[in-house]
């Protein structure tokens, strides 16, 4: 039988806790995070550094025009997409029509532009594999329309079930990371290819690619459909955040609607992004070199921050691809109930000025035994260290 959305958002309801972070700084980080007196910030974004920075150089062109607006709608940025449409060619390894892919300026707009789009042809229910980012749930919702959260769990390596026949026949949208968002996780592309398979001709595959590191694409053989709509960002991946372009790649026949979107929802530039955008993406081999040093510098990282948690109650997500993970903290063998560990584990990060995210902020699924803590491996290292010995002693 099958079962409507509002059944299985019921039915997945007891799975996730809802995204308590202004709760949860309120009442233990607020003042730690307003006067910046933190001994470690691991889940944070603030003290970063990136290997790529050394390396990037910008000449910004004589006489550049402060004046335009910019807007990706019609042929209005021809002349600066057509570097960025040869970097996409060579990233998925086929030819990009100059009307396969939108610019916007963050990654936020860009799930933002996507959720207008497939709104538009009438789908009103997303299915997201979980974790997923919180502010696509609530940008969602915003837009009026129905999420349903699919729970995965550490035990079963946060492996995404989802059948089509779960569903009735309404239109929908399924939305996944890659990599997989607070995991680092690569998506198969076999998986991809099979859920796509399952779909309806009405519905569609969403990919947030935010900060995909692989170049070429891995999943490039997989996505290049019709039915599906991906989210990339071009500097986030190598821990850029400064320049902000975003690019979504759809099929032909959704131009007009991604330019819509842009209108509508946010898609505006601003010119300096774009240039650098330009520039970057006129070096191939280099930019593709860039993907590379960062990819290095998070996975080393990772494998470093492995070693200090040996052996102490903590583990941390296989990060391959990507610089968002996590620890996640066995707190199956503590006194208490699973809630007085977790408040027991605030108090102790306020205590030693240490800031965190939580599960609940990254919509993982209520794990009565596991705790999640989000990890930027953009950290510098002496701050990433430091946040993850204050863990392994809050464990011993």
């Amino acid at each position: 039988m099958e079962a409507s959305p509002s059944d299985l958002i019921r039915a997945y309801a007891g799975s996730f806790v809802e995204d308590d972070y202004d709760v949860v700084n309120e009442e233990y980080f607020a003042e730690l995070r307003a006067t910046r007196d933190i001994v470690s910030d691991p889940s944070g974004w603030l003290d970063t550094y990136s290997r790529v920075q050394d390396s990037f150089s910008v000449r910004w062109p004589e006489g550049l025009d402060l004046q335009t607006y910019r807007v990706d709608d019609g042929g209005a940025l021809r002349k600066s997409k057509e570097p960025i449409r040869k970097l996409l060619s060579a990233w998925e390894e086929r030819d990009v029509h100059y009307d396969e892919f939108t610019l916007c300026g963050s990654a936020t707009a860009g799930s933002l532009m996507a959720l207008a789009m497939i709104r538009g042809l009438g789908i009103r229910t997303v299915v997201f594999e979980s974790p997923a980012y919180y502010a696509t749930l609530d940008q969602a919702r915003l837009l009026d329309m129905r999420c349903v959260r699919i729970p995965t769990y550490v035990a079963d390596g946060f492996r995404f079930d989802f059948a089509r026949t779960w569903l009735a026949s309404d239109p929908l949208a399924l939305w996944i990371t890659h990599p997989r968002v607070s995991l680092g996780l690569d998506q198969d592309p076999a998986r991809c290819r099979e859920l796509l398979g399952s779909l309806a001709p009405h519905d569609f595959l969403v990919v947030d690619e935010a900060t995909e590191q692989r170049f070429p694409s891995l999943l490039r053989h997989v996505a290049h459909h019709d039915q599906v709509i991906r989210i990339r960002n071009l500097f986030k991946p190598m821990g850029l955040n400064g320049p902000r372009l975003c690019v979504i790649m759809h099929s032909r026949t959704m131009r007009n609607a991604a330019e819509f979107a842009a209108a509508t929802f946010g898609g505006p530039l601003d010119c300096f992004s774009l240039e650098l955008a330009a520039q970057s993406a006129a070096d191939i081999e280099s930019f593709r070199g860039f993907l590379s040093i960062a990819n290095a510098q998070t996975t080393e990282a990772r494998r470093e921050a492995q070693r200090l948690l040996r052996g102490s109650g903590a583990t941390l997500s296989e990060l391959v691809n990507g610089y968002i993970g996590c620890a996640i903290l066995d707190l199956q063998h503590r006194p208490g109930t699973r809630e007085d560990n977790r408040r027991s584990f605030l108090e102790y990060c306020r205590s030693v000025r240490m800031p965190v995210i939580l599960g609940s902020q990254m919509s993982f699924a209520f794990d009565p035994r596991y705790e999640h803590v989000r990890v930027n491996y953009f950290t510098r290292r002496e701050n990433l260290k430091t946040g993850l010995l204050l863990i392994r002693d809050f464990l011993s």
